[in-house]
């Protein structure tokens, strides 16, 4: 997989989560030929970018496997810690992870992670030109994936290093 695929990743997982609402795991092999698919036939198909996938290539594949809801970018510029945990909270409350476009940054933003399937315990670092997915909110705490670990970030580090590109991807 490709090193710029982080929004790629975020959306497959999104759509595999809407297909299956028991979140049953799916093997790794039925995984990646998922993600080989929509590689080739959305995200790059008819162009490759050294960035990552545009946000409007997500939207767009999150908009077309679901007929009940619309996806919408959100820019940072809208976004406080209050404004961005009730949007996460109610988004959840919907059924509906939330995708988090942290934009390029100098400081970098503060994180956990730990990757229980292959024994790595958790570790601190800081993050910069990348997208995850939120799946929990805990008090000021967001708990999110990334490529497969498990992480936490307090959402007020998150709002004071967004980046100029971060937003998040949420459902209406």
């Amino acid at each position: 997989m490709r090193k710029t695929a982080c929004g790629m990743i975020a959306a497959c997982d999104m759509i595999l989560r809407f297909r299956d609402k028991n979140c049953t795991p799916v093997p790794f092999d039925k995984y990646r030929d998922f993600v080989n698919h929509m590689t080739e036939n959305h995200f790059y198909k008819h162009s490759r970018n050294p960035l990552g996938v545009p946000v409007c290539k997500i939207l767009k594949a999150l908009n077309k496997s679901q007929n009940d809801r619309r996806f919408r970018f959100i820019s940072r510029v809208f976004l406080n810690p209050v404004k961005l945990a009730e949007i996460i909270t109610k988004s959840l409350e919907n059924d509906t992870p939330v995708i988090v476009r942290i934009g390029a940054n100098r400081k970098k933003l503060p994180y956990k992670i730990a990757f229980p399937v292959s024994g790595n315990t958790e570790r601190e670092d800081r993050m910069t030109w990348h997208y995850i997915t939120v799946t929990g909110i805990e008090n000021d705490t967001l708990i999110f994936y990334s490529w497969g670990g498990k992480g936490t970030m307090k959402i007020s580090d998150l709002c004071r290093f967004f980046g100029f590109t971060g937003g998040i991807i949420t459902a209406e």
